[in-house]
């Protein structure tokens, strides 16, 4: 079976501190996580500005759409994928915003703040990727990502010379 062979520990866990203490250049951060169902963007948010500030300019987050597997053993529907990537794209804002503002409420489609706020905030920007599965998910993250159209078409460009390399 193959989820017998899967493995997924808590990214935002003890193991980035404890290599980030062992390292002193190394950058570390997730490969993949979900901020959608089960990780709460603001939780998200508030792992990653601690982490932040306690490594500075050595954490980065990476974000994708999850993986149902991980979501629904613990409760959590399993939307179709344009549901996913709105709520990855709401996801996306709430972490941007809380980093980057006192107090953050909203009242979005999936998720509301009232008067959210980071007390610890990181000390050097995080950067934060995103893992697109296919042609339209990468259009789409790179919208996310780049408001900028035209950083959003060079990103494209790079993404569709990169996949039909031989």
């Amino acid at each position: 079976m193959e989820s017998e062979k899967a493995q997924c520990s808590l990214s935002m866990s003890l193991f980035t501190v404890v290599a980030a203490e062992r390292t002193r250049k190394i950058t570390l951060g997730t490969g993949v996580t979900a901020p959608i169902l089960r990780y709460n963007p603001a939780l998200v948010a508030q792992a990653f500005a601690t982490l932040g500030n306690l490594y500075p300019g050595r954490i980065f987050l990476g974000l994708g759409t999850g993986e149902a597997m991980n979501e629904v053993p613990v409760g959590c529907e399993w939307p179709e994928t344009p549901e996913r990537l709105a709520r990855l794209e709401e996801a996306i804002k709430i972490i941007r915003m809380l980093w980057n503002k006192d107090f953050v409420s909203m009242k979005g489609k999936y998720y509301n703040l009232r008067k959210a706020r980071l007390y610890t905030k990181q000390k050097a920007p995080v950067p934060i990727y995103v893992a697109a599965n296919g042609p339209k998910t990468a259009t789409r993250t790179s919208r996310i990502m780049n408001p900028n159209p035209t950083k959003a078409r060079r990103c494209l460009l790079v993404l569709s010379q990169v996949s039909s390399a031989p």
